[in-house]
């Protein structure tokens, strides 16, 4: 019975990874640019964002990925180039990708900020077939690692206004299959594309406390609509709690803390409330970024956490 549970959660997993194919974070809001390549730039200072997540905690063969981006504004703040690095694990799967992003910001009246952003992606995915118990130990799959390396472009737009903004994206736009020696199934599910919707606002609700709330929707062809809910209380500037809910799978819960003014924490924690919580109840997040805001003239928006 064992076995069939972990076979059952193990072909979940595996649906999940390959319908999506894009990185998922529940602290989407605090780190848009792995989304949108329209925002790059656009806080308007030289920042490094670090962001990991463990999903479903102590599962064997659950998704893990780490991602490292680095982006800034060029040509009188005009011009945002960025630069991103992810590393996943799903199973047996590792995927390893660099992605260069370009973004135009068209400053109109009223404040009034319109970006669009290209971004290139270069892909390196593999199977890594010795970590599968095999029932035949002559199988000549067993100890092979068949890999490919591949590219891929994504384009977006971002409107942002003083505290609120709205986005929509699409990081592949290329329908590539990467495994050709595999069943079209999987070939079918590996990297569709999805596409993104993003929006939220921030404002005070009085001089020390401030409400964030976001949204984020995804939609992949092979999957049903993803719905991602959050809310921040910032307090004086320097900390938040959060909570997030993403429909039908998990609720979610964040804390952030803004060290300096440069160095800024988060963490999250989210705990399943579809049919898999028993088995795989939490997964985890951790977030650092650090901002080269040097210019004490800067001005402070709480859309930023």
């Amino acid at each position: 019975m064992k076995k069939i549970i972990v076979l059952l959660l193990l072909t979940a997993l595996l649906q999940e990874g390959f319908s999506q194919s894009d990185v998922h974070y529940s602290m989407f809001k605090l780190n848009r640019q792995i989304y949108n390549p329209a925002v790059t730039g656009e806080n308007e200072a030289l920042t490094f964002t670090s962001h990991y997540r463990d999903q479903w905690l102590k599962f064997p063969g659950a998704p893990r990925t780490f991602t490292f981006q680095g982006h800034a504004p060029f040509y009188g703040r005009n011009v945002g180039l960025g630069l991103s690095v992810v590393a996943e694990e799903i199973g047996m799967f590792k995927i390893n990708m660099v992605s260069g992003s370009y973004a135009y910001h068209i400053r109109m009246e009223n404040e009034v900020v319109l970006s669009a952003g290209l971004q290139g992606q270069l892909e390196h995915a593999q199977i890594r077939w010795e970590e599968v118990q095999a029932t035949d130990p002559l199988d000549r799959i067993i100890g092979q690692q068949p890999s490919k390396l591949s590219g891929n472009v994504g384009a977006g737009i971002f409107l942002r206004k003083g505290e609120w903004y709205v986005g929509a994206s699409m990081p592949r736009i290329l329908n590539s299959k990467t495994y050709k020696d595999v069943d079209s199934e999987m070939q079918s599910m590996f990297s569709l594309r999805t596409y993104y919707f993003q929006a939220g606002t921030a404002f005070r609700l009085n001089k020390n406390f401030a409400l964030q709330p976001g949204l984020l929707v995804a939609h992949n062809p092979s999957a049903p609509f993803e719905f991602d809910f959050n809310v921040n209380v910032l307090m004086f500037d320097r900390f938040g709690l959060g909570v997030a809910y993403r429909f039908e799978d998990s609720a979610d819960a964040i804390l952030q803390f803004k060290l300096s003014e440069q160095l800024k924490l988060a963490a999250g924690m989210d705990f399943t409330i579809s049919s898999l919580q028993e088995y795989a109840p939490t997964s985890f997040e951790l977030l650092v970024q650090y901002e080269f805001n040097f210019s004490s003239k800067g001005v402070h928006n709480i859309r930023f956490f």
